[in-house]
């Protein structure tokens, strides 16, 4: 086989395109630029003729391009643990426990290291790029451009241990919030009540501003809304909202009894006497919350993804307008534990199901504010928060409308 390398003089009076040609090669006659290019043009052709030669090009580019896409899922699965980080970080900051603060900087500081770890791959995986993009216009051969003088072979792999290490870094910090996560799995008794103890007043009594903010930050909107109503008619707020809008076409229930709710109140009595039981309450006194369905807290919980889930589940109860209950739970229902309403919510009724002309269904979703009896730290700080009246019961009632559309969405119709 016979292929054809252009040359150029290459010093200082060399044209720009003589330059760009300079070793470039060819295998068709044809394809040969005609010489000279311009007058005074010293360019001039070499001939190699090889026999058994296989011309196929270098393989860096594809080997590149593989790297590259474990280099994008190395960088996004890091950039998800940074952000989960920083909201842990932000948690305990807030909760004031500095030993468990200390864990946390560590392992932020692993991340913001780590981070820059791959970006300056990033930068070499971009360098080696040029140098490839220079292989691929030269149609170099494997012949020409063996693997083992092949810098840009030889780079690769050694950015492909690289990578290796960062997703096994990835997979173990992922390992290491796991364990965070179920923290209040292995805790003992003693520790569990000590952290319930210490987070108790910051859910409690000293409920600022900047305390509500990042809660927003941490629980999200409607999960922070609930904890700002609970603190609303506290010891310490005497009736002041942060966030007065999170009630918004909102009406107000003075207790079970209220006028607004007299279809459901046996019902409601029934509910709020056995969830507030052990609490030093008189049941007669806990006031309500009537989220119309033109409220924000409503209108998100149409497009609350875990919400969406059980009103696909129990389509049947829908249609036959039966009542039912369920829970924004991940356990054995596969729902998000990081769900916005998981925090807010909990488990709930779902009653006084009925569909208008335009096929449109009308639900109410009904839940109490409280804290049962738990082993997490934070449910153990609200209740305790709750019966020493820094934190106020409360119940709600959200007024849904998913138009006929949107239900035939959820339903996969």
């Amino acid at each position: 086989m016979t292929k054809y390398i252009y040359h150029s003089e290459k010093n200082k009076t060399t044209c720009d395109k003589c330059k760009s040609l300079d070793r470039k090669v060819f295998y068709k006659k044809e394809d040969i630029p005609e010489l000279p290019i311009h007058p005074n043009c010293k360019c001039w052709i070499e001939t190699v003729e090889e026999k058994g030669a296989s011309y196929e090009k270098c393989d860096c580019k594809e080997r590149l391009d593989v790297l590259g896409k474990n280099v994008i899922n190395a960088l996004d699965n890091a950039v998800k643990l940074n952000e989960k980080c920083k909201k842990e970080i932000y948690e305990y900051e807030i909760r004031k426990e500095q030993d468990k603060i200390k864990v946390f900087q560590d392992v932020l500081k692993e991340l913001y290291d780590f981070q820059k770890e791959i970006a300056d791959f990033i930068k070499e995986c971009s360098d080696l790029k040029s140098d490839i993009a220079v292989i691929e216009e030269y149609s170099i051969d494997k012949t020409y451009h063996k693997k083992s003088e092949c810098k840009a072979n030889r780079s690769i792999g050694e950015l492909s241990a690289k990578v290796s290490s960062l997703c096994k870094k990835v997979i173990s910090k992922e390992n290491d919030f796991k364990k965070l996560d179920d923290k209040d799995e292995y805790m003992t008794d003693e520790d569990m009540s000590q952290e319930a103890q210490d987070l108790e007043p910051l859910i409690g009594k000293k409920y600022y501003r900047a305390i509500h903010e990042g809660a927003k930050l941490i629980l999200d909107k409607d999960a922070a809304g609930m904890l700002d109503i609970a603190h609303k008619n506290s010891k310490s707020n005497n009736g002041k909202m942060h966030d007065k809008n999170y009630i918004k076409d909102t009406i107000s229930l003075k207790n079970y009894n209220d006028l607004a709710v007299k279809s459901d109140r046996e019902y409601l009595e029934e509910k709020i006497n056995e969830q507030f039981k052990d609490y030093p309450y008189n049941t007669k006194e806990i006031p309500g919350y009537f989220f119309m369905n033109n409220s924000e807290p409503s209108k998100r919980l149409v497009k609350n993804k875990d919400f969406r889930k059980i009103i696909k589940k129990h389509k049947k109860e829908i249609l036959f307008k039966k009542n039912f209950s369920d829970a924004f739970v991940r356990h054995g229902s596969g729902y998000n534990r990081d769900s916005n309403f998981y925090n807010a919510i909990g488990k709930a009724d779902f009653r006084n199901v009925n569909f208008d002309r335009n096929g449109d269904l009308h639900i109410r979703m009904y839940d109490t504010y409280d804290f049962n009896k738990s082993k997490s730290s934070s449910i153990q700080a609200g209740r305790s928060a709750m019966r020493k009246g820094f934190l106020m019961p409360f119940f709600t009632i959200h007024d849904i409308l998913i138009n006929k559309k949107e239900l035939d969405l959820i339903w996969d119709l």
